[in-house]
């Protein structure tokens, strides 16, 4: 195998443009293509993203049974993911799954615990681990560069959504048909930074609204999560500002690590903060520090086309999951937190991870079959 043969399931808005990715990936081919909306594939067609030799399908098991790929590309409404996965791994196919993987963690321990069954390759698009500046920080955490990090703030408020997003498609926005809102659709790629970064958390305590959009699900989210090492990190995200902001403050013994809007600056302190507050003769002290912005690479190549590139390399290669950027098992965490900051708003409790997965089913399955607004 030179080229890896892909299926992609779903091609509306992301489908299309993942499809618009792939054709600029040199080792692989688009095979085949899956929509049950015929527009949706003549409009690939017609824009000339796929000629006649693609095949297209109506019902992804077709697509899954039919010998022409290697590797399905899942980007389809979140709930119908778990199916498709599960059908794929279970011939023998590999999977990119967008994020969310699914929408509950004990759907995400369902399609998870069949993937390990396999020796498949397993992948998620958290295309914001392939930035530079993200891989930068995760590098200067892990090296100790910050010293202890004592907490870590991040806002993301340029998701700025209209109502007319919502109107266009009638699953958005919904419980049934998202199982979510912003935590279900947007904020998953700031969740996984966390998780990239910092690793996996304790609990959860968090507020959710409904404040900008004529929608049953939340669009604004004010979180705090404990990390397993004990740091809080305060969490805030919606969709409905502009100009909305980008920013993390990562505060560490040895300084603090500001990220706004794709720009990186460092604040270093002379001598950790620990020695100061232990030995300082001050009792009003005024440590000196040094600020410096960061400089990094910049990329030439899109987070959606790196994940790719990627897998596919992994695959070619027969390297093992862990050579993947995006691992499909990582999801779980963004997923696991999501469900973790419903709970929450709910029951007004502070969550203990992993959450319970009954509890959420059974909370998830009241709000559809009510339609609650929040």
């Amino acid at each position: 195998m030179n080229k890896v043969k892909v299926g992609v399931v779903g091609v509306g808005t992301m489908g299309k443009g993942h499809v618009r990715t792939l054709n600029e990936i040199e080792t692989c081919v688009v095979s085949a293509v899956c929509d049950i909306d015929e527009v949706k594939i003549k409009a690939l067609r017609d824009e000339k993203l796929i000629d006649e030799k693609v095949k297209s399908f109506s019902d992804y098991r077709k697509l899954i049974s039919s010998g022409l790929c290697d590797c399905v590309a899942i980007v389809t409404p979140h709930p119908a993911h778990l199916e498709i996965a599960l059908a794929a791994f279970k011939a023998g196919l590999h999977v990119m799954c967008d994020k969310p993987i699914t929408c509950s963690a004990m759907d995400a321990d369902r399609m998870i615990g069949a993937w390990e069954k396999t020796s498949v390759k397993f992948s998620t698009m958290y295309s914001m681990r392939a930035n530079p500046c993200n891989k930068l920080i995760k590098e200067w955490i892990e090296s100790g560069r910050l010293g202890t990090i004592r907490r870590v703030e991040m806002t993301c408020t340029a998701w700025l959504r209209t109502q007319k997003y919502y109107n266009e498609q009638s699953w958005r926005g919904t419980w049934k048909g998202e199982g979510g809102g912003l935590l279900m659709n947007q904020a998953p790629h700031n969740l996984d930074l966390l998780y990239y970064w910092f690793g996996p958390a304790k609990s959860i305590w968090a507020s959710l609204a409904g404040r900008y959009h004529d929608i049953e699900t939340e669009d604004e989210v004010f979180a705090k999560i404990v990390s397993e090492k004990g740091f809080p990190i305060i969490f805030s995200a919606n969709t409905g500002e502009f100009p909305g902001k980008d920013y993390v403050e990562i505060v560490g013994t040895k300084g603090t690590l500001v990220k706004n809007d794709g720009k990186l600056l460092f604040r270093e302190l002379a001598e950790p903060i620990d020695k100061t507050i232990k030995e300082s003769e001050k009792a009003f002290a005024t440590p000196e520090y040094k600020e410096q912005p960061v400089e990094f690479e910049s990329s030439k190549t899109s987070g959606h086309k790196s994940i790719f590139m990627n897998l596919f390399d992994s695959i070619l290669k027969g390297l093992d999951n862990d050579s993947l950027i995006a691992p499909g098992d990582d999801g779980i965490h963004s997923v696991e937190w999501a469900n973790a900051m419903l709970l929450s708003k709910f029951s007004g409790e502070e969550i203990k991870l992993p959450v319970k997965r009954k509890t959420y089913n059974e909370l998830m399955k009241k709000l559809i079959e009510q339609k609650i607004k929040l």
